[in-house]
């Protein structure tokens, strides 16, 4: 646990999917979002910026989350659905595909 007496504040530690069982760290290019060091403790996953790819959305503890946004070149290979119930589940709410 995070405490101004006890500060464990760390710079984030980010992982590649090889695509073959195995993960590299991606290494930082100087960025703040690999600068900043805070007290971590979760994070979300998704589409932030409605551009196509994933956004990392990190936990702070006492702090405001870290958006950390991929702005890599998009690949056009993305479909956006917007389900909608029509009686009872008006959220789609356990749609499956």
């Amino acid at each position: 646990m995070c405490s101004p007496n006890f500060p464990a504040h760390s710079p984030p530690i980010l992982f590649r999917n090889l695509g073959n069982t195995a993960v590299c760290a991606v290494r930082r290019g100087g960025r703040a979002g690999h600068a900043a060091r805070h007290c971590s403790r979760g994070c979300a996953f998704g589409d932030f910026d409605n551009d196509g790819d994933l956004d990392i959305l990190v936990m702070n503890q006492n702090e405001p989350p870290s958006l950390l946004r991929n702005d890599a070149p998009a690949g056009n290979h993305w479909l956006k659905v917007r389900l909608e119930g029509t009686k009872s589940n008006r959220s789609a709410i356990g749609a499956a595909y």
